[in-house]
């Protein structure tokens, strides 16, 4: 029997919210994705969690990854596209959550350099060089990898101010990470 997963992104999308609506629906991987995420060398205090989430409008899972305070709003880590792949090739992560991993950071890093103007090797990340996104993306790579899905599709994203062309792209390159 083949699975089709279907997104629809009503509010956008972003690593840890997509973790946590297939967690959602297949509650059996939180486990093994929680034993993935404790697998990887992250700092000591960086921890990883799957809660029940009622706020009184919503119910559901909440993927939550907990960092130190920072000691101030512009405190974050910055790591490099390079730094961020030599991590994922050195951690202890299946090959096909690796691959997984690696393709969404590259899609990151080619629209960051079209960005900034620069090569994709030299893009450095800022939030998404922080170790919380760094872990969303793993979530979402084991989760994309696990769920067995033979086919994927996303409703449109909101667009707000951009425009229709970039919405596009960014769908496009969606499809293609949930394909890899």
């Amino acid at each position: 029997m083949s699975l089709h997963i279907h997104l629809d992104p009503v509010g956008g999308i972003a690593g840890d919210m997509f973790a946590a609506a297939m967690l959602n629906a297949m509650p059996e991987l939180a486990s093994p994705l929680l034993q993935t995420i404790g697998g990887l060398e992250l700092p000591e205090e960086v921890k990883a969690k799957v809660i029940d989430h009622d706020d009184g409008t919503l119910t559901g899972a909440r993927f939550d990854v907990s960092l130190p305070k920072p000691e101030s709003e512009f405190d974050h880590d910055h790591r490099s596209f390079r730094e961020i792949r030599r991590y994922l090739d050195g951690s202890a992560l299946d090959a096909g959550v690796r691959r997984r991993a690696h393709a969404i950071f590259q899609i990151l890093a080619e629209a960051e350099a079209r960005v900034h103007g620069t090569e994709v090797d030299d893009v450095t990340f800022h939030e998404i060089g922080a170790w919380d996104s760094i872990v969303d993306i793993v979530a979402a790579a084991f989760v994309i990898e696990r769920a067995g899905a033979s086919s994927w599709s996303v409703s449109p994203l909101p667009t707000g101010s951009r425009s229709e062309e970039h919405t596009s792209e960014l769908q496009s390159r969606l499809h293609l990470v949930c394909r890899l």
